[in-house]
């Protein structure tokens, strides 16, 4: 009797959880996404904001999304070069909804926030962070550290020299500084990539068409197109910082010489300015793969509350070891337009870019008081380009990266920035060193791509590769029909040995299928018209 009572239960057991599994509480969305101008709408990214759930849509713009969950759901469709479509729906458990969007080509300034558990703060198609145009203002994300608001301002600055500077920066006219520049033209809107608990992808692209015209200061436009990726996380030990990773054309049709890409950030950290200190800490990394798991110096600039000491921000290279320049630079001194040198002037955007103080130089003016963070990468060193120097003739582009970091306290801060170095070599990007120790008896005479290790591989694999001399470098990964999968570098780099790595994803971020790929290395010496081309096949096991 105690068997078939049992058994009775068990059964009543399995039709419970049937039952609960028909009415999961999920649902499907169906539809299609057209653009203005193509009958070709394949390829566009359709999420589920606030769910981790994305598809791309067929040629014909359909798209499927599944176990979406139920209740209120958002849905946008974004892809690079036009606005995003977004419909709000009620999607029951068990249901399917059928959706229809159109992206527009019309492009205007946008702004989306970006957050996580521990910092929330605007993306924009303006070169801003944190506030569109404008000073970050109540209301606005801004950098809003666990509750807290710690940022004034954050814009992007590209310069050749000091009359040639395209940026979204506050500019000085007369003695007053009530706007900021506004040299970048939205080409696309803030498109969401992924966005989920885990990670999420925003990218964006804008071009400096804007740099003679008011308001601001008129100046002639560079020529560069800046497509922007920005990634978030949601757990430790990434969920301390944001990835800002820019890929800068010239589409223009000369020759673009000793190019900075600087960014402006005025901190305001703690409940004040008043009480803030500055400097730019000097630190050794290690990360596998890199300066053949040896240590390397890396800089991490910081502004801190000194009377509270419980908030530290900052920023980090991601593309190169070292900062061409940084500085913690007094607003009294060095920002306002009474100060001693007229303050932030076209030409002194250059020149904070271009040099740190000859006094100094990596911290600030040894007091409490309202500061800013100014950073840069590229340029000319000495008068010779360096490894850290961009020189981009018609159509070339380099991709940077500059990690924008929050702790609680300075051993924290120092470990997110070192993480976050770590986080942009393992999304596969490039961290150059300025100087390698133990690299300079590797012979420069052969141009090489050697064969990935491990390989097979999963879920990342490492590539070493020599070059000859300083040229312009790209490195792609193909499928077995010759399609691009994933572009993991495309820059001007220096003679020497380097790493690269894959993990496994293509360019959309989605891990790609077990099989055989090949890892393309094209290189070309500056001034030369030949280009050499390595190849090696690599072997993906899930």
């Amino acid at each position: 009797m105690a068997d078939r009572t049992n058994l009775a239960f068990l059964v009543i057991l399995i039709s419970c959880l049937c039952a609960c599994s028909a009415f999961a509480q999920t649902g499907t969305i169906t539809g299609v996404v057209s653009l203005p101008d193509t009958s070709v709408w394949s390829g566009i990214t359709v999420t589920v904001l606030g769910q981790s759930k994305s598809a791309v849509t067929q040629p014909n713009g359909q798209f499927t999304l599944t176990n979406v969950g139920a209740g209120a759901v958002s849905v946008q469709a974004g892809k690079l070069y036009y606005v995003n479509a977004r419909k709000d729906t009620v999607l029951s458990a068990g249901q399917t909804v059928t959706l229809s969007l159109s992206l527009a080509r019309t492009v205007r300034d946008t702004m989306l926030v970006q957050q996580n558990g521990l910092f929330i703060t605007g993306i924009t198609n303006n070169g801003n962070i944190g506030a569109l145009n404008r000073f970050v203002e109540s209301g606005d994300p801004g950098f809003t550290w666990n509750g807290q608001q710690q940022l004034f301002e954050a814009s992007l600055m590209l310069g050749t020299d000091t009359t040639r500077v395209s940026d979204a920066a506050r500019f000085i006219l007369g003695i007053t500084q009530n706007n900021l520049d506004r040299d970048f033209q939205s080409l696309s809107d803030v498109v969401v990539l992924t966005q989920g608990a885990d990670s999420s992808v925003y990218a964006t692209a804008f071009d400096d068409s804007r740099a003679n015209l008011p308001p601001g200061i008129p100046s002639q436009p560079l020529g560069l197109r800046v497509t922007q990726q920005t990634y978030s996380y949601g757990s430790a030990p990434n969920n301390s910082f944001l990835i800002v990773r820019m890929t800068l054309t010239n589409m223009s049709t000369v020759r673009v010489e000793n190019l900075f890409v600087g960014w402006y950030f005025d901190w305001d950290v703690g409940p004040g300015p008043s009480t803030n200190r500055g400097e730019t800490i000097t630190r050794q990394n290690t990360i596998p793969g890199i300066n053949g798991g040896l240590p390397f110096e890396t800089e991490i600039a910081c502004q801190r509350n000194a009377s509270a000491g419980t908030v530290f921000m900052g920023i980090v290279p991601l593309s190169q070891a070292k900062f061409r320049a940084s500085r913690a630079a007094s607003n009294a001194l060095e920002i306002f337009p009474d100060a001693p040198n007229r303050g932030l002037t076209e030409a002194n955007k250059f020149r904070y870019m271009a040099f740190r103080r000859d006094t100094n130089s990596l911290s600030d003016w040894g007091i409490e008081e309202d500061l800013s963070t100014i950073v840069s990468v590229g340029g000319l060193a000495a008068g010779t380009y360096d490894s850290s120097s961009f020189s981009l003739t018609p159509g070339q582009s380099i991709t940077v990266g500059f990690g924008v970091i929050g702790a609680s306290d300075s051993p924290g801060f120092i470990q997110n920035a070192l993480r976050c170095q770590a986080k942009w070599v393992e999304l596969g990007n490039v961290l150059m060193l300025t100087s390698v120790a133990g690299w300079s008896e590797v012979p420069l005479e052969n141009f090489k791509l050697e064969q990935n290790f491990p390989n097979p591989f999963n879920p990342s694999t490492t590539l070493r590769y020599v070059l000859p001399a300083r040229g312009t470098v790209s490195i792609r990964v193909f499928n077995v029909l010759g399609e691009v999968v994933r572009t993991l570098l495309e820059t001007v780099h220096p003679s020497g040995l380097f790493e690269v790595k894959w993990d496994g994803k293509d360019d959309r971020g989605s891990d790609v299928s077990t099989g055989s790929y090949f890892v393309r290395l094209t290189f070309a010496p500056l001034g030369a018209t030949e280009v050499s081309v390595r190849d090696r096949k690599v072997l993906l096991l899930r």
